[in-house]
């Protein structure tokens, strides 16, 4: 089911930020929607988009949001659906009280991610397993910070350096089929 690595965001007016499964760490993800409401919810030209797989979804916002909520997908269709998007986002619990599961758990959302090939947008504090693996295969741009300026930051980062979205891109890929298959 892998893909083929992304070289380039699909569309020049969009931008669809993946997600895959349960959102467990919601101060994380709502501290991402936080930064897209700072954003406007526009990188550049590109209006943001999130797409989200998965059984469950709660959405809370006091803003309009863009929001494709799709509902639970086969691991298969989830590998498409998500190499349709163009940033993939895996966030991981910042709280100290969970370190130990942080350190040491591996999100099966993660291989969805590395097997869609596009860049993983990986949003955890530094000591968190899955980032570390990511920054040592150069497989993934790691966000270590909850502030919103900062998370709206590394996204623009990752939509404008070409070479960067690329490479992320391709590592990823190579390091799905290292470890993965």
């Amino acid at each position: 089911w892998a893909m083929a690595p992304g070289t380039q965001i699909h569309y020049a007016d969009k931008l669809i930020i993946g997600v895959v499964g349960q959102l467990y760490s919601t101060e994380e993800w709502n501290s991402l929607i936080a930064a897209l409401d700072f954003l406007n919810w526009k990188i550049g030209d590109r209006k943001v988009i999130i797409r989200l797989l998965g059984s469950y979804a709660n959405l809370n916002s006091y803003r309009p949001m863009n929001v494709e909520y799709l509902g639970y997908h086969s691991q298969e269709n989830a590998v498409k659906l998500m190499a349709q998007a163009d940033i993939l986002y895996c966030p991981y619990i910042f709280n100290p009280e969970f370190k130990k599961v942080t350190e040491l758990s591996f999100p099966g959302k993660l291989i969805t991610y590395l097997a869609a090939g596009r860049p993983v947008f990986f949003h955890g504090p530094s000591y968190a397993g899955p980032g570390i693996f990511l920054r040592q295969h150069k497989a993934g741009l790691i966000c270590t910070t909850l502030e919103p300026d900062k998370i709206g930051r590394k996204l623009k980062e990752l939509v404008k350096d070409k070479k960067l979205y690329a490479r992320i891109s391709r590592n990823g890929s190579n390091l799905f089929k290292e470890y993965f298959t």
